[in-house]
C-alpha cells in the first residue's frame, strides 16, 4: 500500500549513512534514486554523501551510489550536484588514482546531462542560497589545490566543478601522474578526445 511504501522510504531516509557502501542496501539506495518523486529522500542521501565524500567515494558500493546522485540531482537538487562535484573536485587527482574513486571523476567527466551553472544559480535564488554557495566554495580548500597544481587561473564559485577538474587533471604534471596509474587510464583517454591533453606518442 501507498503507506507502506511511504514507511519503507522512510526507514531508508534513517538508515541511509548505513546503506550507502552496503553490499546490498547500496541497491536499494540506488534505486530509491532513480525516481524523482522521491526528491526529500535523494536529499537525504546526498547530505549523508557530504557528511564523508571522499571516503564514500573510495568505496566500491558506495561510489555507485555517488554516480547515481550525480546523474539524477540535475532534476530535483542542482545545488547538491556542485556542492558534491566540487568535493569530489579537491582530491579530484587522487580519486583519479584509486580503484574506485577513478569512476566517480570519469562519470563527472563524461557527464551529458546538459548541467550549467544557470541550473544552480536558478535553484539558489528560489532557495535563497547564493551566499552559501560562495562560501562553501572559500571553506571547501579548492583554491589551494588549484594553486598548488600551479594552475594560471584560479577558479571561482561561477565555475563549474567539470571545468575546474579538468583543468586540474591536464596540467603536465597531473598527466605524468595519470598515465603513471592503471586505474586512471580512462581519465586519460577522455582528457585526450577532448582535446585537453594531446596523446602520448
Amino acid at each position: 500500500s501507498g503507506v507502506d511504501l511511504t514507511q519503507i522510504i522512510a526507514e531508508l531516509e534513517v538508515r541511509g549513512r548505513d546503506l550507502i557502501d552496503h553490499p546490498s542496501g547500496h541497491l536499494v539506495i540506488k534505486e530509491m534514486l532513480e525516481y524523482a518523486k522521491h526528491r526529500k529522500s535523494a536529499s537525504v542521501i546526498a547530505s549523508y554523501l557530504l557528511e564523508n565524500l571522499v571516503h564514500f567515494a573510495t568505496q566500491k558500493h558506495a561510489t555507485q551510489v555517488i554516480e547515481k546522485v550525480l546523474e539524477k540531482a540535475p532534476a530535483w537538487n542542482p545545488s547538491g550536484k556542485w556542492k558534491i562535484e566540487l568535493g569530489l573536485a579537491v582530491q579530484a587527482m587522487e580519486l583519479s588514482k584509486d580503484q574506485f574513486g577513478c569512476h566517480c571523476i570519469l562519470h563527472i567527466l563524461l557527464d551529458d546531462t546538459g548541467f550549467t551553472m544557470e541550473d544552480v544559480r536558478q535553484a539558489e535564488t528560489e532557495e535563497g542560497q547564493m551566499q552559501t554557495r560562495r562560501a562553501l566554495f572559500q571553506e571547501s580548500g579548492i583554491i589551494g589545490a588549484c594553486q598548488e597544481a600551479g594552475l594560471e587561473r584560479v577558479p571561482t564559485s561561477d565555475d563549474l566543478p567539470r571545468d575546474i577538474i579538468i583543468d586540474l587533471l591536464a596540467t603536465d604534471k597531473s598527466v605524468r601522474d595519470l598515465r603513471g596509474s592503471n586505474f586512471a587510464k580512462n581519465i586519460v583517454k577522455v582528457l585526450e578526445k577532448m582535446g585537453k591533453i594531446a596523446p602520448q606518442q
